[in-house]
């Protein structure tokens, strides 16, 4: 323990260091390396995140989608239907387009 506390010998210690001939450059020097610092650290997060985005987009656009264009579904499907079964699909898709035309009818005639 001393009688003069920490605050004030930090305070004189700076003044010191203000008084120094060098302590000009000792600031420029101590700007410069902050400055690489920042810029190293800047340049790091960058690529932390660029990189990976930039090799999900590469792989997925010149990998993954050629090969599952290329693979996927490759033979056709041939769809075959018989009299009866084209006759009951015709008929649903009039039933339906009714219905659609129908509510859509009535759409407008309540917006009036």
């Amino acid at each position: 323990m001393s009688f003069i506390t920490r605050s004030i010998l930090r305070t004189i210690g700076q003044f010191q260091h203000t008084l120094d001939p060098n302590a000009e450059a000792k600031v420029i020097e101590e700007f410069r390396a902050s400055r690489l610092q920042t810029i190293s650290s800047l340049r790091f997060l960058l690529i932390l995140i660029v990189v990976p985005l930039l090799i999900n987009q590469l792989s997925r656009n010149f990998f993954i989608a050629p090969l599952i264009e290329k693979f996927w579904n490759s033979q056709e499907l041939n769809i075959f239907l018989n009299y009866s079964q084209e006759e009951k699909a015709l008929a649903e898709l009039k039933r339906f387009e009714q219905s659609v035309y129908f509510e859509a009818r009535i759409g407008k005639i309540t917006t009036l």
